[in-house]
């Protein structure tokens, strides 16, 4: 129930009678398998959001309060259908979770399930919570830790509610017409409470076509009765319960329908058919236990699915040929069934059955393997038992991304096989991360005794290994320590240059790698005096871009620094095209992301004269060249697969004194802005984008909203500054903005600035053509000057990799060390110095000056937030200093976290990375010596 005063409507609810819409385009998907799709990622002492075992959960740790996740990038909505899976991983009997939906100017409806099997649904209008449907019981919902699939169809001023499949009513009102969808975990009188979400997916609203429903909405079938008769009677949505008895029939389930068990009814099947068939998609088949399916080598199964998105729960599949047989059968949850004693196999995913959950079921005495998966991709099989069956226990075959932890292996013939040879196209992963499987062949040793095996273990068959197999057949084990990882070396060939807060630079290589740095983009230090910061270009060689086969990286990656903070004011990164590489064949740069472990794209500015690519970006990280595969005509691929978006800044406006165009007679002003010289950005903010080829997503970047700037900040800013990007063609939601601020370089002063967007519009970039923003001498000029900072696109992801640099300002000095990473983990940074004295988060301080400024740790911990050691200018001693960090422990089972350490001695920098498996893995960064002077 929502927290505070709650008053009651005369909406109408009733059980639906009308027909459902068909889903239509499919507007949004993510089954949280990538902790980098954008959701948000905290821990505090209130509330925690993760991403675990590819699912997303939100924790509640305090009373009285609810927590809220929305999809990114502030995706708004009108009339759709969404579905999500939900499970109370940790929920007492009064915590409740569910959907929020129409979320405008915080204003939204919530739909909600209690722990104790209720629903509700809410809207929350002007600070105050309205009932639109009062808690009601439904037996529908599952209770504790079983998966309930909420959908909800929201079609003008109409709500339709289900869950697991079945209806349980709808309601009327027309307060709020659209706006975000997110998530929700709550709680009253108890805190802890933890919920994780799963398969989230939202749809338009079909235009075409509706589905029958019957006006009975029940249907009960008893001994005697034909439940195929029931079944051919019912209408799409309908509920048939089955009492207890024998019922000795073939069902062939056609309809989108409940087909409930009472008393666990008896389906035994004849002329060597399967006992119950699912033809249709979107059935929820509970409680039934199916027989004499098939015969040996029948291929036949006790239950047996031929389409997709079902729910097979707490069945019992006993002497049937195979026990649950899935063909060219997907997305279908299959949890808490008992298969046990069949001819054949106990559960057979059979030929493209893909992205199946396959979860919390015995499988046990089986003629063949417990589970067998074939030519099947992305499949879940987590937490099953699976014991006494006459071939392997889980056996894979040609079959790739699927997910296999927490299963226990217990004397099959054989535990499990894998022939997967290769991971070009996919790998299988038998561990999350941090917990694997339990192999009762597997003898192992477990010398710390923390349940998990001191070797992984190597599934026979390929190339697939267990990293952490469980050392015995119980589930607390702590964690896992295995041996340190080596630090990545290589090549390095670096290229620094110190900036303070009152001015403009620039680092450059001679190789032709240029790094352009605005005012006011180093921050101040914490008294407001000048800050100082070291920008560093480090040849890498030891990173090589993995992209999509149809494009490939060119040259040399580049780390630049400071790695781990979100500026402000977009810094411009220039890379040369290598001698030999046909200009148009680049696109842009890649950089890699941290969050989610994989190199993401960014087009770029491409001069041919000058044989360079230019972004704008606000965050450092390791960057380098993309482009097409193909050199034989590469502009063809990129004119009949998109197009190009062009903006232009004249520097027409340049002139001082800054004046406010939004206020031109400077009302209220003048005491407060100093009429410093002016500076001009001109850019779009890309709120989203519908791509012709959507498979071509990649090409853009994942976080939208995406910024485009043109701007004359630095010293190059003469000559008219034109931006021109390749994008994919399709529909782009695009916002033009022009930015004006007082160019300042006194860091106790904030300028004046102002921002002004025209308003928002669908731009339509057709293959081969471009959208040409031009200068901004037409720009209708918008609202009100602000006094601060003034970032342009200002939801554009800022914070998705990193926090501001005022908000993670380090102090500098002659020594300084930084430590980021991008997990939710606790790693700690020591360095010793020369006088054997280690600086840490347990001693801060030490007699020759070193301090530690910041501990990013778990109950306040900030993604992206550095820790950073230094000894202030004139201090350091001169001699030998040793670097080293350390996994103190994981906040939200974070797993392995890759690291980033940054070393500056003067005005020298020099980075290293490396991955921490898990708890208490500590590895040696560097030692490095400063010399007097």
């Amino acid at each position: 129930m929502p927290v505070g005063g709650m008053a009651s409507t005369d909406q109408k609810f009733t059980i639906k009678s009308a027909d459902e819409p068909q889903k239509g385009e499919l507007l949004y998907s993510d089954d949280f398998s990538d902790p980098g799709s954008g959701w948000k990622r905290s821990s505090t002492s209130e509330s925690a959001y993760a991403y675990k075992n590819g699912r997303y959960h939100i924790t509640v740790l305090i009373p009285q309060r609810s927590f809220y996740a929305y999809i990114p990038n502030a995706q708004t909505f009108k009339d759709f259908i969404v579905e999500v899976e939900a499970k109370a991983e940790a929920v007492p009997e009064d915590g409740s979770y569910g959907l929020v939906m129409r979320t405008y100017n915080g204003d939204f409806y919530r739909f909600e399930i209690e722990e104790v099997g209720k629903y509700a649904f809410y809207k929350y209008i002007n600070e105050e919570w309205l009932t639109l449907v009062s808690f009601t019981a439904s037996s529908a919902i599952e209770t504790g830790p079983g998966i309930n699939k909420i959908k909800i169809i929201a079609q003008g001023d109409t709500f339709t509610f289900y869950v697991n499949g079945e209806q349980l009513g709808e309601c009327s009102d027309r307060s709020l017409s659209s706006g975000e969808i997110g998530l929700f975990a709550s709680t009253r009188d108890g805190g802890g409470d933890e919920v994780s979400f799963d398969n989230l997916k939202v749809w338009e609203v079909g235009t075409a076509g509706v589905a029958e429903v019957a006006s009975g909405s029940h249907l009960t079938v008893r001994p005697g009765e034909s439940i195929q008769d029931a079944i051919d009677r019912a209408g799409e949505g309908s509920t048939i319960e089955v009492q207890s008895g024998t019922y000795r029939e073939n069902v062939d389930v056609t309809k989108s329908l409940i087909l409930r068990g009472v008393g666990n009814p008896v389906v035994e099947a004849s002329d060597n058919h399967s006992a119950i068939l699912l033809s249709a998609d979107e059935v929820v088949l509970d409680g039934f236990t199916v027989t004499n399916a098939g015969v040996v080598g029948s291929v036949i199964g006790g239950i047996e699915a031929h389409s997709s998105g079902n729910i097979i729960r707490n069945n019992i599949a006993n002497k049937d040929d195979h026990g649950i047989l899935l063909w060219h059968s997907s997305d279908n949850i299959i949890t808490g069934n008992t298969v046990t004693g069949n001819a054949e196999r106990g559960i057979y995913l059979l030929n493209e059955c893909n992205r199946n959950n396959i979860s919390d079921n015995t499988v046990s005495s089986n003629d063949g393997d417990g589970i067998y998966i074939w030519n099947s991709t992305n499949n879940k099989v987590v937490g099953n038992t699976i014991h006494y069956n006459n071939n392997y226990g889980i056996s894979i075959s040609d079959s790739r991304n699927s997910a296999l932890y927490r299963n226990k292996l217990v004397d099959n013939r054989n535990d499990a096989y894998d022939n997967l040879e290769d991971a070009q196209s996919g790998t299988n992963k038998w561990d999350d991360g941090s917990i694997g499987n339990y192999y009762s062949h597997l003898q192992c040793a477990d010398s710390n005794r923390d349940g998990i095996c001191d070797s992984p273990y190597s599934i026979p068959g390929g190339i697939s290994v267990d990293r952490y197999p469980m050392a015995s057949i119980s589930e607390n084990a702590p964690g896992v320590v295995v041996p340190t990882r080596a630090v990545t070396g290589g090549e390095r060939i670096s290229s620094s240059s110190t900036i303070n807060s009152l001015q403009s630079g620039s680092a450059n290589t001679s190789e032709g790698v240029r790094v352009d740095v605005p005012a006011g983009a180093v921050p101040p230090n914490e008294d407001g005096s000048p800050g100082k910061m070291v920008f560093s270009i480090e040849k890498d060689t030891t990173q090589i871009p993995s992209l999509p086969s149809d494009l490939k990286s060119f040259g040399s990656v580049y780390q630049l620094g400071p790695e781990g903070f979100i500026f402000d004011q977009p810094i411009e990164i220039t890379l040369p095209i290598p001698e030999g590489v046909d200009p148009n064949q680049v696109m842009g740069i890649t950089t890699f992301n941290d969050s989610s472990n994989q190199w993401e794209l960014i087009p770029g500015t491409v001069d041919p004269q000058s044989r360079t690519v230019t972004i704008k970006t606000d965050h450092f990280s390791a960057y380098g060249i993309f482009g097409s595969s193909d050199s034989s005509d590469p502009d063809a691929w990129k004119r009949a697969n998109g197009g190009w978006i062009t903006i232009m800044n004249s520097h027409s406006r340049q002139a001082p004194p800054y004046y406010s165009e939004c206020d031109p007679a400077d009302t209220g002003r003048r005491e407060h802005c100093k009429g410093l010289p002016t500076s001009i950005s001109h850019g779009i903010c890309i709120l989203s984008a519908t791509l012709t080829d959507p498979s071509l997503g990649y090409m853009i970047p994942r976080n939208l909203p995406w910024s485009i700037i043109a701007s004359d900040w630095h010293e190059r800013s003469l000559a008219p500054d034109v931006e021109k990007v390749w994008v994919p063609s399709g529909t782009y939601t695009i916002q033009e903005e022009l930015g004006i601020s007082e160019v300042n370089n006194d860091p106790l002063y904030l300028p004046c600035c102002q921002v002004k967007s025209n308003p928002a519009k669908a731009v339509r970039v057709a293959p081969g053509a471009t959208v040409d923003f031009g200068d901004y001498s037409a720009f209708n000029e918008g609202p009100a000057t602000v006094c601060g900072n003034c970032p342009m696109c200002p939801s554009a992801g800022r914070r998705a990799r990193g926090v501001s640099t005022h908000e993670t300002s380090v102090l500098t000095g002659d020594v300084q060390v930084t430590l980021t990473w991008h997990a939710e983990a606790d790693i700690d940074l020591y360095v010793e110095d020369p006088n054997g004295d280690t600086v840490s988060y347990s001693n801060p301080s030490v007699p020759s000056g070193g301090e530690l400024d910041r501990d990013n740790k778990c109950g306040d911990f900030e993604m992206g937030k550095p820790e950073n050691i230094y000894w202030p200018e004139g201090g350091a001693p001169d001699g030998t200093y040793k670097v080293r960090v350390n996994y103190y422990g994981d906040c939200s089972d974070a797993g392995p976290v890759r690291w980033t350490v940054r070393v500056v001695v003067g005005s020298v920098a020099k980075t290293y990375t490396g991955t921490l498996e898990s708890g208490g893995d500590t590895q040696d960064v560097t030692t490095f010596e400063k010399g007097a002077g």
